[in-house]
């Protein structure tokens, strides 16, 4: 019995390569987030959702705005787009250089391998997507990139084993010192 304990424990604490995590990140996008074009009001909103790979830092995502956006039924761009950009690092309402372009049009998906910094950024909640017009050359609407709010992560088998270990252990201790009372 004390074998099986010892090997056992010997391969709980043994390291295991470590799993991609593959991180999902949303964005609403509209006028109200916009900082660069404040005065014009804009029909338009949309959604990008996202996935980022925390190994090979693929970042895959899909923008939708304006009449193409299906959550939405609102209207087009006040002005024709120019261009897109996920922007970054910057906090709501702050504005940063552009990291990566977006193609005009919706919607629209695309992959793009990230550095481990913008990896970094990405994740701590520093990019935002904006999408630029002729009426509102800084950008027209613009999204805050951030994983959604979810409960809880399920624990992994490891730990799951381990607390039924440490439950039996105190089962046991507990029958072993109420056996000798």
């Amino acid at each position: 019995m004390r074998r099986f304990a010892f090997v056992l424990a010997a391969a709980l604490l043994t390291p295991t390569a470590a799993q991609a995590v593959v991180h999902n990140l949303i964005a609403n996008i509209n006028d109200a987030q916009e900082t660069t074009c404040p005065a014009v009001v804009s029909a338009s909103l949309g959604t990008v959702t996202a996935t980022l790979d925390d190994v090979t830092n693929l970042f895959s995502y899909t923008v939708q705005f304006g009449q193409n956006a299906p959550l939405y039924n609102d209207g087009a761009l006040n002005g024709t787009q120019t261009v897109g950009h996920f922007h970054g690092p910057a906090a709501p309402g702050a504005t940063a250089s552009p990291q990566v372009t977006i193609a005009n049009g919706s919607p629209v998906s695309a992959t793009n391998t990230l550095t481990a910094a913008q990896e970094t950024q990405v994740l701590a909640g520093l990019w935002y997507v904006n999408i630029h017009s002729t009426l509102c050359p800084g950008g027209e609407i613009r999204g805050q990139l951030r994983e959604p709010l979810l409960g809880p992560a399920l624990p992994t088998w490891g730990w799951v084993l381990f607390g039924a270990l440490a439950l039996c252990g105190v089962a046991l201790i507990s029958h072993r010192v109420l056996r000798k009372a």
